[in-house]
């Protein structure tokens, strides 16, 4: 695949981040999937003994075609030790279908995750707030 159309690809998904039109989540709400609800999820997440996952630091988010993962995985290899640690972005077509991995460089990855987190502390935020007013409320 081209290395512009997935740079393309994962602007987009930036923007779309800003704008709100896509729901991220933290791959830790993922913790519990089973091998029967989504094998290849399952496979993905758990299946490997020479891959780490920060699932504190690893988003998901369902697209209209399907869902994309961005995992900061950490790799070593089982031959020589060497380590490897990065974002790595999974896309899947639909829960049944199997799970690929795009190539891209870090500095794409990387903007994308700044709009990530900012999403999810907006969100953070949202939460705070309705806290806050509830609080505030119930000392009435």
């Amino acid at each position: 695949m081209q290395k512009e159309k997935i740079e393309t690809f994962i602007k987009q998904l930036s923007k779309d981040t800003i704008n709100n039109k896509i729901e991220w989540s933290y791959l830790y709400n993922l913790k519990n999937v089973s091998q029967d609800s989504n094998p290849s999820v399952f496979f993905l997440l758990f299946e490997d003994e020479f891959r780490h996952i920060n699932f504190d630091d690893s988003f998901y988010a369902p697209l209209p075609n399907g869902f994309i993962y961005i995992l900061n995985e950490t790799t070593e290899s089982g031959r020589d030790g060497t380590v490897l640690t990065g974002y790595r972005i999974y896309l899947q077509q639909d829960e049944a279908e199997k799970i690929s991995r795009i190539s891209c460089e870090q500095s794409p990855i990387f903007q994308l995750i700044n709009s990530i987190n900012s999403y999810l502390i907006k969100e953070e935020t949202d939460i705070e707030n309705f806290i806050d007013d509830y609080l505030s409320n119930s000392d009435q």
